[in-house]
């Protein structure tokens, strides 16, 4: 069983634990204090360490929610890596071990061939086929119909920019096409679970696609939705200016040259992980 699977979480209170029911008040700030007063100080703390025992109520619910397959967190982490890397080279024993795990990820893991359609959209998180075909074909006019048919649109586009919004909403979210409307709750707790990113690298590779490719068009187009918009009146310091002495004029991000220098495991590093929420409650202890 991995060292680290029951230790308890940066920040965590052994003393408490989190309410048996759903309906947990949490509470509200009251900020109507004069935090010059002891008395203040005290209220704000006491408030102060109300929300930080509240947050860590929410994350023990969603620990035990969210959990990956109890057999998931025994299997060694070296399996999971041959399952990816080599996935021929498996023993019989082995698959039976990764099999043992009981959800779609050990069969993936195990026997990648005999996956359904749809057990293979479960294993790298997208939506159902059904669901996914319909928003491709809307997307582009009828003239894309799957994921593989998309990422080479994408890849051959070179510059993110020139794709239709839909075309960019869909990549943005790795194929899941309710991203921006559903919890992120489920998939930001699926990448914890030991061998699910395996079976996601796995299932990428076998379908011809890089993920790496996919997480830089993720962030690429993420950061420039948030870009502010440009002003639309020219002003007078507008004007062109020279380039450097011994330089040129910048050029457009280019997604395909940036990701020649980046790790191969870099589609695998998510912000959204609740790993980071729990640093967070430990720096305000």
């Amino acid at each position: 069983m991995s060292d680290n699977a029951d230790q308890p979480r940066p920040g965590a209170d052994p003393d408490h634990t989190p309410p048996a029911d759903d309906d947990q008040e949490y509470p509200d700030p009251d900020n109507d204090y004069d935090s010059d007063t002891s008395e203040g100080r005290f209220a704000a703390q006491r408030v102060e360490d109300a929300l930080v025992q509240a947050m860590e109520w929410e994350i023990a619910k969603r620990d035990k929610q969210f959990r990956g397959p109890d057999k998931a967190y025994e299997i060694p982490l070296e399996l999971y890596s041959k399952a990816e890397k080599d996935n021929d080279q498996l023993t019989a024993a082995e698959r039976a071990l990764l099999l043992s795990r009981g959800d779609v990820v050990g069969k993936a893991l195990a026997h990648p061939d005999e996956l359904t359609l749809e057990e293979r959209y479960q294993a790298l998180q997208w939506s159902p086929p059904g669901v996914l075909h319909a928003a491709i074909r809307d997307a582009t006019g009828g003239k894309q119909g799957t994921p593989e048919e998309l990422y080479a649109l994408a890849r051959e586009a070179g510059e993110l920019a020139q794709l239709n919004a839909e075309v960019k909403r869909i990549i943005k979210g790795m194929f899941w096409v309710d991203w921006e409307t559903a919890t992120h709750f489920g998939r930001m707790y699926w990448r914890e679970t030991p061998g699910n990113m395996q079976a996601a690298g796995l299932l990428y590779k076998r379908a011809g696609m890089d993920p790496a490719f996919l997480a830089f068009a993720m962030y690429s187009l993420s950061n420039a939705s948030e870009a502010p918009a440009p002003d639309p009146a020219p002003r007078a310091d507008d004007a062109p200016k020279p380039a450097p002495s011994g330089g040129s004029t910048k050029r457009p991000f280019n997604l395909q040259e940036a990701m020649a220098s980046v790790p191969r495991r870099a589609p695998f590093v998510f912000t959204g992980n609740k790993s980071y929420l729990n640093a967070r409650l430990a720096a305000m202890r």
